[in-house]
């Protein structure tokens, strides 16, 4: 295999990495969101 096939390769596999990574961030986010506007629908409860 040549060094630019193998080169490739990595690329292809930090692009799949980079990919499932952004999937990971985007649900943590959506998570993050969701207790945010709990917290805040909490907070407005105890300040009515």
């Amino acid at each position: 295999m040549n060094t630019e096939t193998q080169a490739q390769k990595q690329i292809i596999a930090g692009l799949k990495t980079i990919g499932e990574n952004f999937l990971k961030t985007t649900k943590h986010l959506r998570n993050v969101e969701k207790n945010c506007r709990d917290a805040a629908t909490k907070f407005q409860q105890t300040t009515r």
